[in-house]
């Protein structure tokens, strides 16, 4: 049985030589955000977000001088604040 040039996956043919082609036009989400980007994404601004970090409401990974923030972990922590308004 002979191999064809391309497989057939759920979004179409796929050439075998190339196949990164495909993780190109993939839409890239972050995982993680800065403290800076937190904060625009809820609506904020930087001193909330450092002070729940610090407070250890809102978990954080420092890397060097800065810190990374799960996307998941700022949903939660979010979610969380808005039950008490």
């Amino acid at each position: 049985m002979k191999m064809s040039d391309t497989e057939t996956i759920e979004s179409g043919p796929l050439p075998k030589e190339n196949s990164t082609a495909l993780v190109a036009h993939l839409p890239i989400q972050p995982i993680a955000v800065t403290i800076e980007q937190a904060a625009r994404l809820i609506g904020t601004n930087d001193k909330q977000i450092r002070r729940a970090i610090y407070a250890r409401e809102l978990p954080a990974v420092r890397l060097g001088k800065s810190y990374s923030i799960a996307i998941a972990d700022l949903t939660k922590w979010f979610e969380r604040k808005k039950k008490f308004l």
